[in-house]
């Protein structure tokens, strides 16, 4: 079994890097034939739709992917669900669309967008839960593909920016989605798993266990962009904050191959197979993610025109990678057995620590990326032991 999701581990991992290489190559290409200005544009336009995909998370995903393995009633919940956030998102879009100036564009293929980022979230559970991680990151690759080539054909037929860089986004994800639908057995059966008579009694019965994962969702974006805002207010000069920045966001990309380690244990089977061998597991993603992201650092860093003189940190930096590994393990068993309370403390956790440990950092006078990437470290390897100690509590009471 180890073997098999290690082999798992390395397919999808395949697949993530090339979809990430296709999609590098189409912004390059977006950049060359239709200016940076539309492609500005499309980027703030993302990110203003994801504050209202926060509608999304209403049944939340790490609850969703272990719930439909134990109750199949589930499957039928998410699915309307879906459908009912989808609905509310095409309103949503076209209404601020038509009497806001929010949104850059007036696209109509904006809010088709928006609907298959629904999809997508539909099929990413159903596949995480079935442990066919491979064919998610596929569905992304498929993705990624079929954006670029609609933008060569865009550029060939002298369609305008705006409208090549939404029908192209939204389009490729369409038919990523449709492939799935007609060809991945998981995902053929859930779009017909909808029984008006289950589902809702299904959700009025789990409601106040779901309600129990909002406080994590947001103690999660805070975690996740406590580091560069704290990063801004204590390092001494730009200079500095940019070598850190750019340095972490190699290191965030190594991180995210976990990610993807992450996705295979959102499943029972295999998170009881992972279980049996943690330290292994953590020991051999840990150090994959560890060389990842210690190249990606040092090539963005050379890139930036950084000398060799600011890369001392990238090594302490970097060592927060094997504690994210374990983190991804103890938070997944925890989510399996519905339980978030330990997860949330952890964070918090966290949160209190780099916080903390940046203002004695800026009072003292011994803020520098050496000292900052310490902290940040040393901050991942708390969040890791308050888990460490979950478990241990957990195997005494077994005893």
């Amino acid at each position: 079994m180890s073997h098999q999701l290690i082999n798992r581990f390395l397919s999808s991992a395949l697949r993530t890097v090339g979809a990430a290489a296709i999609n590098l190559g189409t912004t390059i290409l977006i950049a060359r034939v239709f200016g940076a200005t539309p492609y500005a544009d499309q980027i703030l336009d993302l990110a203003k739709l994801s504050l209202l995909l926060i509608l999304i998370e209403v049944i939340p995903s790490s609850f969703a992917v272990f719930k439909i393995q134990d109750q199949s009633e589930w499957r039928a919940a998410l699915l309307a669900q879906s459908f009912g956030v989808a609905a509310l998102l095409m309103a949503g879009v076209l209404t601020l669309q038509h009497t806001t100036e929010i949104f850059a564009t007036n696209s109509l293929f904006l809010a088709v967008f928006a609907i298959t980022l629904v999809a997508k979230r539909y099929a990413d559970i159903l596949l995480q839960a079935a442990g066919q991680v491979q064919t998610l990151f596929l569905l992304d690759l498929i993705s990624a593909a079929g954006r670029l080539i609609l933008i060569l054909g865009s550029y060939a037929l002298g369609v305008a920016a705006d409208m090549a860089l939404w029908a192209s986004l939204a389009l490729a994800s369409m038919a990523a989605q449709t492939i799935g639908v007609f060809y991945i057995r998981p995902l053929s059966a859930g779009w017909r798993d909808i029984r008006i008579g289950n589902w809702s009694s299904q959700i009025r019965q789990d409601v106040g266990q779901m309600t129990k994962y909002y406080p994590g969702m947001v103690l999660k974006r805070l975690r996740d962009n406590a580091v560069p805002l704290l990063a801004e207010r204590v390092l001494p000069s730009d200079q500095v904050l940019a070598a850190f920045l750019i340095a972490f966001r190699g290191v965030a990309f190594g991180v995210s191959i976990g990610k993807i380690f992450e996705a295979i244990l959102n499943n029972r089977s295999n998170l009881a197979s992972i279980a049996r061998h943690k330290w292994f597991f953590v020991t051999f993603i840990g150090f994959i993610s560890f060389c990842t992201a210690m190249g990606a650092a040092f090539i963005l860093l050379y890139s930036s025109g950084f000398g060799f003189e600011n890369w001392y940190f990238v090594p302490v930096l970097v060592g927060l990678c094997v504690p994210a590994i374990f983190t991804m393990i103890q938070r997944a068993q925890q989510f399996a057995e519905f339980k978030v309370m330990r997860t949330n403390l952890s964070m918090i956790v966290y949160i209190v620590m780099l916080g903390l440990g940046s203002l004695m950092l800026k009072m003292a006078g011994w803020a520098n990326l050496l000292t900052y990437a310490a902290l940040v470290s040393l901050a991942y390897t708390a969040q890791s032991i308050v888990l460490i100690s979950w478990r241990t509590q957990n195997a005494r009471s077994a005893e």
